[in-house]
């Protein structure tokens, strides 16, 4: 459930973070063979209604975050069990992967000013009572008044995140 709404946040940041510039392709290319096995065995059982109603939880931008992992949560009870069991664990690396940000930002190598922008995004992922487009503004506002050499760093930061949202999104395991 996590996993739906990281990847719309991080599709709304991205699309502020990156704007000007392309998204690396080591985000966007899939990794392994594993994944695409990982990918086309979740969407073979996938109706197309339940595909659409996935997308129109995830699209709506009124939800705050936890009802759209309610909805997704009950959407996920409709679903077989190799989904609904997909979904929970998802939810369960994703949430780990959350919880873990902020040991990694203390461990990355950021200065401190970059280290508390990480923070303060860190604090708005994790509000649950927020929309993901407030999440996204809030992100834009945080980052918008960081030094150049400050964003540099936690857009770093934030990509190497993005890139093990992405693994777990394929089935990929990490360590946060």
């Amino acid at each position: 459930m996590y996993h739906i709404l990281g990847v719309f946040v991080i599709a709304l940041f991205a699309s502020e973070t990156f704007a000007d510039d392309e998204i690396p392709t080591e985000i966007t290319k899939t990794n392994a063979a594993k994944s695409d096995v990982h990918e086309r065995n979740i969407m073979e059982n996938l109706s197309t209604q339940s595909l659409q109603d996935l997308l129109q939880i995830t699209s709506n931008l009124s939800l705050t975050k936890q009802q759209q992992e309610d909805a997704i949560k009950e959407w996920a009870e409709n679903q077989d069990e190799q989904v609904k069991n997909l979904f929970v664990a998802e939810m369960d690396e994703m949430r780990k992967m959350i919880d873990a940000m902020n040991k990694r930002i203390d461990e990355s190598n950021m200065n401190d000013g970059a280290k508390e922008a990480a923070r303060k995004l860190q604090a708005v992922l994790a509000d649950m009572n927020i929309t993901t487009l407030e999440n996204a503004q809030q992100f834009s506002a945080i980052i918008s008044v960081l030094p150049s050499d400050d964003q540099s760093q936690l857009n770093k930061f934030l990509l190497e995140m993005m890139t093990s949202l992405v693994d777990i999104m394929k089935g990929q395991p990490t360590s946060p």
